[in-house]
């Protein structure tokens, strides 16, 4: 795994320590920009959770990730859409009334429609089809010993106790959150790109959906 923050990379491997997964896994210091650490077509697949609605240069990001993807390897991401609704829950709710995360970690502007990631990845060379994206949510837990004393504990600070969030699920709107994938486009028997981007992605749908 890659991040810039010295915390967020001890916060992961004392995460994979914990699932005994600690000799399978390598974090370093790195940043979306910058992957010359790794050759061309190192890896078979590259994951960027909560990354690229940060990213001021996304374009550059991209490009990055496609050289080091191996031919046919897939990028998964989960990105925030640029909508009034993502406007009120990531920003208005989440940043300046539950407090949630830091005020001004997001910026709006720089929120990503499905249509625009789709256009970015197909201008790389990715195979991808919007259909396949899915949206996200997060669940309520409603456990009453948990709420209070999730209350106790803000309540010296005067602060609004967090929502009783939970994990994520897939949701049929893709308003907020969303989820997406696509493919790098293989070569052919020849080592070559493949001949039309028209029979790669019919050969990607036939795939996606099997």
């Amino acid at each position: 795994g890659i991040d810039p923050a010295a915390r967020a990379l001890d916060e992961a491997r004392a995460h994979a320590r914990a699932r005994g997964l600690a000799d399978r896994t390598v974090f370093a210091a790195g940043d979306a920009y910058d992957l010359s650490a790794f050759p061309d077509d190192s890896f078979d697949g590259v994951l960027m959770a909560d990354v690229m609605e940060h990213l001021l240069d996304l374009p550059a990001a991209v490009a990055e990730v496609r050289r080091v993807l191996k031919p046919g390897g897939v990028l998964v991401f989960d990105t925030i859409n640029r909508t009034y609704k993502s406007y009120l829950a990531a920003i208005v709710l989440a940043e300046e009334v539950l407090q949630l995360v830091p005020p001004r970690v997001h910026d709006w502007r720089l929120f990503l429609k499905p249509h625009e990631a789709a256009f970015l990845l197909q201008a790389n060379g990715f195979l991808v089809d919007t259909a396949q994206f899915r949206g996200m949510a997060p669940t309520v837990e409603l456990d009453p010993r948990k709420l209070l004393r999730s209350a106790a504990r803000a309540l010296p600070s005067g602060k609004l106790p967090p929502p009783p969030l939970s994990h994520f699920v897939e949701v049929s709107s893709l308003d907020v959150n969303y989820l997406g994938w696509a493919q790098l486009a293989p070569l052919s028997s020849g080592g070559a790109a493949g001949p039309t981007l028209q029979s790669d992605m019919q050969r990607f749908r036939r795939s996606a959906t099997t």
